[in-house]
């Protein structure tokens, strides 16, 4: 008799267990399904999506290469609506931005630079995104603005690039010195062999000749 006692007390104490524990089990793995379901479905959006905007940013690319400029700003604008946040919207934005600047409308160019600036998909994105939204503010006459905007974060591995628009910058202010001084910065951190370097040399030696003009002007 003992032992069917003991056996007795032990299934009791299983189905006291069950009792207490077993739908908080049962839900624990329902639930636990479902976020895996869940993440499945979402990575196969992730990958659907990609796909999509992918291939509507080559449609982009083609129509750039044979110069359909409203083809490539009506693509452009499809891939900022349906697939924000993606790379291909931001690649989008800087084709839109560059068909605006190419038409003597830099001014029209700084609203979709400026979203990249801030929200693009990576680091790197938003690092040319702020570089070219300076470049586009210079010309459209916002030097300033220019330069908070190249301001606003590190630049990363784009430096000596932010060097060279603020030198451009500077130049544009009469700012000789500056502008010299910030060609030499992004001279300086330009590997030797990069073909930036010619244009900067000039631009710097132009800024040289222009200080030493205001020095023999201030001489008594």
């Amino acid at each position: 008799m003992e032992p069917h006692f003991t056996e007795n007390e032990d299934v009791e104490k299983v189905k006291r267990w069950w009792r207490e524990y077993g739908r908080s089990i049962v839900i624990g793995v329902v639930v636990g399904l479902l976020v895996m379901a869940g993440v499945r479905a979402w990575m196969e959006y992730q990958k659907e999506t990609a796909q999509a905007a992918s291939a509507l940013y080559a449609e982009l690319n083609q129509a750039a290469e044979s110069g359909e400029e409203q083809t490539v700003l009506e693509l452009a604008a499809r891939l900022q609506d349906e697939y924000g946040g993606t790379p291909y919207a931001d690649l989008a934005a800087f084709a839109q931005a560059q068909i605006k600047v190419e038409a003597g409308a830099p001014a029209d160019a700084v609203e979709p630079l400026e979203r990249v600036a801030r929200n693009g998909a990576t680091q790197e994105l938003r690092q040319i995104g702020r570089l070219r939204l300076a470049r586009a503010l210079l010309a459209a006459d916002r030097p300033d603005a220019a330069l908070s905007t190249l301001a606003e974060s590190e630049p990363g591995s784009f430096a000596p690039h932010y060097d060279a628009v603020r030198g451009d910058i500077y130049a544009a202010q009469e700012r000789s010195q500056d502008a010299r001084e910030a060609y030499e910065r992004a001279l300086s951190a330009l590997p030797a062999d990069d073909p930036m370097r010619r244009l900067l040399q000039m631009k710097r030696n132009d800024m040289q000749v222009a200080q030493n003009q205001v020095s023999d002007e201030v001489k008594p």
